[in-house]
């Protein structure tokens, strides 16, 4: 067995045991799916950065005091805007940002707005990412992940976004629909007063999904 698919496969074994226990706070959700999706994709984790962390609370925190959702100059990274609030803020924003996935061509690499989320999530040069999330005043999430060095250059989708090892995800069902893992309609959702990151409550169906999903990820690469 190769070597990325044994890495492959313990980063799912190490999530399936972690978010089971309700271990998946705001920083691990953003950093697992962020380097699940690169293992994927044949590209090297990322490691957390206080200092894109700071840069990604301060951005937030101007788009919920102004009601805005927009991406900032400087480091613009990847913004994602939910008025359903979900109960894993970063594992929501992270696998719509790879629902891109189906969009992009492989044979013909290059930027592209409908898939801009994901090649920057699986950018082989990014090293490090920092996020934060705030509430607007209309009460909508948004979150802000922004990386370095950033990705999405003209002329290096080549080198820095590449085919998945297993094509795992396209036979699960959100890459036909929005992912439901993080909406479980018979928990009711909490609405945090402050954005600050919390802890994720693990909702009964999230577990038998990604039970699910492991098992069907783990037929695949074995």
């Amino acid at each position: 067995m190769s070597a990325i698919k044994l890495t492959t496969m313990a980063i799912v074994v190490a999530a399936f045991v972690a978010i089971c226990k309700g271990k998946m706070a705001f920083k691990e959700q953003c950093l697992y799916w962020h380097n699940y999706f690169r293992t994927l994709h044949q590209v090297p984790p990322v490691t957390w950065s206080m200092d894109l962390q700071k840069e990604a609370e301060e951005w937030v925190k101007y788009l919920a005091e102004n009601n805005k959702f927009q991406h900032s100059r400087h480091n613009p990274g990847n913004l994602y805007l939910q008025g359903q609030i979900p109960k894993e803020y970063c594992s929501d924003a992270i696998w719509w940002f790879h629902w891109e996935e189906k969009n992009y061509d492989y044979s013909n690499p290059r930027y592209s707005r409908s898939t801009g989320h994901f090649s920057q999530v699986v950018w082989r040069n990014s090293k490090e990412i920092g996020a934060a999330w705030a509430l607007r005043k209309d009460g909508k999430l948004v979150v802000s992940i922004k990386y370095k060095p950033g990705g999405n250059y003209v002329r290096y989708f080549a080198n820095n976004v590449f085919r998945p090892t297993a094509r795992v995800l396209s036979d699960l069902d959100w890459k036909v629909q929005p992912p439901k893992f993080t909406l479980c309609p018979e928990d009711a959702v909490e609405t945090p007063s402050s954005a600050a990151p919390v802890p994720a409550k693990v909702a009964s169906c999230f577990q038998v999904q990604l039970l699910n999903t492991f098992l069907v990820i783990m037929g695949l690469i074995l």
